[in-house]
């Protein structure tokens, strides 16, 4: 690279930024493009930046990758109102852990802070979150019996038809 031109000691410079880099970088990125979810972005970047924060993005490995999301797995801080209950994270949450990384390294790519995204190995685990419950007839029963007659119609459509709050109001 030197005998063809190729080389300057700012590109190493520059391709050679930290986790903590990057991290910084996506947030501000997100925070100018006014995104909504920058509370939930900054929550799981805190948790990238006490585990990786110093280190290298160009020597990221996918075994840190892999040694990181067992991490998650099996550790739990409760946040944004949630019970503090035993066990880790889920699968769900693990992967949106990693997807906010992803793409914050993909960021730093397309901004030429490096070279290559090391998390494109990492393949997101297959989700199975989906809890489906309804109201037996006797629990509607008992719902509509204890709540003002004004609310039975809301009540009824959100019951029948599955709608969010915010998508019905």
């Amino acid at each position: 690279e030197i005998r063809h031109g190729k080389f300057t000691p700012e590109d190493v410079r520059r391709k050679n930024s930290t986790v903590q880099e990057i991290i910084d970088d996506y947030i501000f990125a997100g925070k100018s493009q006014q995104l909504k979810s920058i509370a939930d972005i900054e929550q799981r970047m805190r948790w990238w930046r006490d585990h990786m924060g110093n280190k290298s993005a160009r020597s990221v490995l996918p075994s840190d990758i892999e040694s990181a999301r067992l991490m998650l797995c099996h550790e739990r801080k409760p946040g944004n109102g949630q019970r503090d209950e035993p066990g880790g994270r889920s699968t769900g949450t693990v992967n949106r852990y990693l997807a906010t990384l992803k793409a914050a390294v993909s960021l730093a790519v397309r901004n030429g802070k490096v070279e290559k995204n090391p998390l494109t190995q990492a393949k997101l685990k297959k989700e199975n979150n989906c809890r489906v419950r309804w109201l037996t007839p006797e629990e509607e029963g008992r719902l509509l019996a204890v709540l003002p007659v004004e609310y039975h119609a809301m009540v009824k459509v959100a019951l029948h038809t599955g709608l969010r709050r915010k998508e019905q109001f």
